[in-house]
Parts: C-alpha cells; sequence; structure tokens
C-alpha cells in the first residue's frame, strides 16, 4: 500500500519515520506511541442508546474512519496492518465481553506473541503517563497458563529512551502552568508520581 492517509493521519509518514536502526518490538512500540498521539476514543460507541450505530461503530473498516475517533476494533486493523507494513507478524483478536466485545492487537516476534490493547492506552500517551497495554500479561485477564510474553517495566524503559520518547518534562510543563507548586517534590504528586510517568 502506499501514500496511505485518512484525512489528518498520514500512515506513510508513520513508517517513514520509524529510526531505521530499530528491531522489531522497538518499531512495534514506536508504531504504537505513534498512533495513540493522533486517535481518540469515540465515545459514541459508549453514549449512543441505538443498537444499529454502536454496531456501524464497532464494525467500522478503517477505510471509513473520517476523524479521530476509533474503537477497539478500528485501532487494532489499524496498528495490525501498520505492523505488517514493517514486516512484523500481527493480527487483530476479537474475543466476547462488554456490548459487543473487544479487539486487541496479538503480535509475533522471533516465535514469541505478545498483547497489546492500544485503544486502553490512548490518554496515557497523550498525557505522558507509561502505557499499562502494551506486551503485557495479565494471569487475571488471560489466566494462569496465558501463551503471551511480557516486557518488564525495566525493557519498556530502555526501548523508550532509545526512541527518545521520554516524558519527564509533563511535570515541568504542569508546574509551569500552575498545575503543581513549584516546590512540589515528584513523590507527593500523587497520581503524578514519577512512578506513573512514562520514562
Amino acid at each position: 500500500m502506499t501514500n496511505e492517509q485518512v484525512n489528518f493521519i498520514d500512515y506513510d509518514k508513520i513508517i517513514e519515520d520509524i529510526p531505521k536502526e530499530l528491531n522489531q518490538i522497538e518499531m512495534a512500540r514506536y508504531i504504537y506511541i505513534q498512533l495513540g498521539k493522533y486517535f481518540s476514543y469515540d465515545e459514541k460507541y459508549i453514549t449512543s442508546e441505538n443498537d444499529e450505530e454502536k454496531r456501524e461503530i464497532f464494525d467500522r473498516d478503517i477505510e471509513d474512519i473520517e476523524n479521530d475517533k476509533v474503537v477497539c476494533t478500528s485501532l487494532s486493523r489499524i496498528y495490525e496492518r501498520l505492523l505488517k507494513r514493517v514486516g512484523i507478524n500481527a493480527k487483530t483478536v476479537l474475543i466476547p465481553g462488554e456490548r459487543l466485545g473487544h479487539a486487541f492487537t496479538e503480535i509475533e516476534i522471533d516465535g514469541k506473541k505478545y498483547f497489546t490493547g492500544l485503544i486502553r492506552d490512548l490518554m496515557n500517551i497523550k498525557t505522558g503517563f507509561k502505557t499499562n497495554e502494551f506486551m503485557i500479561d495479565n494471569p487475571d485477564r488471560f489466566g494462569e497458563d496465558s501463551e503471551f510474553t511480557a516486557l518488564s517495566d525495566e525493557e519498556l524503559k530502555k526501548i523508550d529512551a532509545n526512541l527518545g520518547d521520554n516524558y519527564d518534562n509533563f511535570i515541568e510543563y504542569c508546574k509551569n502552568r500552575g498545575l503543581f507548586g513549584n516546590d512540589t517534590p515528584y513523590k507527593s504528586i500523587g497520581s503524578f508520581s514519577r512512578e506513573n510517568i512514562r520514562k
């Protein structure tokens, strides 16, 4: 596919801007973060009382997306498509659940399977918090015998540092706008603690 652009987002540019020296996990992370910066959750899926409209939003083809509003299915398919373009084996997996179900992207690299749930990380990415759904393994969600491989926080920090995706300046940004006092120590910022900020 060439010259892929959906109004506000140029998929080709995301692919072209991937640093050349990245391994496949780092490329998957790079695309994950870039998509997270562009897209927002389509709240109409939650608020609509019209079952037909909900179904249309859930089943929307990615070519029919007209703005930055997506749900798990469309965003997983977009992520899958871009991963495949850079040679990463990926597929969108639909699972039964609340409303019409849920979708996530399963990635396979070097014979290992990884879970990614970008839709649940959109706000984390936009605000600079660490992600919670990138290459995780949650026994409560997947069972004790899960086939997914997880990356540790330390591994993710190294990947993000390599990508230059460092959000330590988020606290400074908030302080400069009067959201925190200038003498507020990081550890006393509550939910904005350093542990929650992606490094």
